[in-house]
C-alpha cells in the first residue's frame, strides 16, 4: 500500500498532519495567498495554457512563473510550520516506495481550491518533483462509504460519452482546448470509442444512458463550466434545486426549450441548466 500523508482540516484555520497512524498537534493555518495571487494562478493554469489566439500574454505568464515557487514555499510553510507536522512530513519523505500521496482532506471549498500541487520545500524542491513521485489529491471529508464497487469483466473497447456543454448565457470556452486533447489521447490508445451527446442537456443525457438499444457508456466526460453556490441563493431560485442548500457545486448543462426543439430540431446552444451531483448521479 502506498504511503499517504494526510492534511486534515477541521476548519479553514486549523489542520492536523497524519502519517502512518500518527497525528501531529493541531496546527493553526492561515491562507498565505491573496485573492489576486490565486486569480493569477487560475489564469496561468486554466486560461494561458489553452489559449490559441494571437494575443497570448507570454510576458504575464513569464512573470507569474517566477512567482510559483514563492507561492509554493508560502503554502508549505503554512501547512508544515509546526514542528510535529514537519517531523511527520520528513518521515513521509523518507519512504522510497512508488505511488506516494499527499491528501488534502476538508469540507471547506476555499481549502480544497488552494494550489496544493505547488507545495515547495524551503531550500528544496517542488514536492511533485521528488523521487519516487509524490502526487497531490483532494478528498471531500465525509464523502467515503456506500456500497462496494461492482465487479466488471474487461471489455475489448471502452465507450466515452463526451458532453460538451456551451450554454449561450455562460462564458466562452475554446472548443479546441479540452475536447481535442481528449480525442488525441484516446486516438493513441486505439481501444476507445467516442460519442458526443447533442444537445448537451440533462434530459438528453438521461435518455441516452437509459437506452438499452445503444452501446453502454463506460466513461462520461463533461467539458464545460461549473459554478459554486456558497450561500444557497441559486438553489432558492430554482424549483429543481430546492433543498440543495449552501456550499453546493453545479455543472452548467445546456437547457433545451421544448417548444423550440420539437419544431426546429436545431442543435444550437441554449440557456444554462444547473445540475448538482445528486441530479447527475440519478441519471
Amino acid at each position: 500500500m502506498a504511503s499517504e500523508l494526510i492534511l486534515n482540516f477541521s476548519d479553514v484555520n486549523e489542520l492536523t498532519v497524519r502519517f502512518d497512524s500518527e497525528d501531529s498537534r493541531p496546527i493553526a493555518f492561515q491562507n498565505p495567498l491573496t485573492e489576486a495571487e490565486l486569480g493569477e494562478v487560475r489564469w496561468y493554469l486554466e486560461t494561458y495554457g489553452v489559449q490559441y489566439t494571437a494575443d497570448v500574454d507570454d510576458d504575464r505568464a513569464s512573470r507569474l512563473a517566477v512567482n510559483l515557487k514563492r507561492f509554493g514555499i508560502r503554502l508549505f510553510e503554512a501547512a508544515f510550520g509546526e514542528r510535529s507536522g514537519m517531523r511527520l512530513f520528513d518521515r513521509f519523505l523518507d519512504e522510497d516506495e512508488a505511488g506516494r500521496l499527499v491528501t488534502v482532506q476538508s469540507v471547506q471549498p476555499e481549502i480544497l481550491a488552494l494550489p496544493w500541487e505547488l507545495l515547495h520545500q524551503p531550500g528544496g524542491a517542488y514536492v511533485f518533483n521528488e523521487r519516487p513521485r509524490i502526487s497531490v489529491r483532494r478528498n471531500l471529508a465525509g464523502s467515503r462509504g456506500g456500497r462496494a464497487p461492482k465487479k466488471f469483466k474487461p471489455k475489448e473497447k471502452l465507450r466515452v460519452l463526451m458532453v460538451v456543454s456551451r450554454p449561450s448565457d455562460a462564458g466562452f470556452i475554446d472548443p479546441r482546448g479540452e475536447s481535442l486533447a481528449v480525442l488525441e489521447a484516446v486516438k493513441e490508445q486505439g481501444r476507445i470509442e467516442v460519442e458526443f451527446l447533442r444537445p448537451a442537456t440533462l434530459e438528453n443525457l438521461t435518455r441516452r444512458l437509459e437506452d438499452k438499444d445503444l452501446p453502454g457508456v463506460d466513461i462520461l466526460h463533461f467539458d464545460g463550466h461549473g459554478v459554486f453556490d456558497p450561500t444557497g441563493m441559486l438553489a432558492g431560485k430554482s424549483e429543481l434545486l430546492k433543498g440543495e442548500g449552501k456550499n453546493m457545486g453545479y455543472l452548467l448543462f445546456e437547457k433545451a426549450k421544448p417548444e423550440e426543439n420539437r419544431k426546429t430540431k436545431k442543435l444550437e446552444p441554449f440557456p444554462t441548466d444547473l445540475v448538482s451531483a445528486e441530479m447527475l448521479g440519478s441519471c
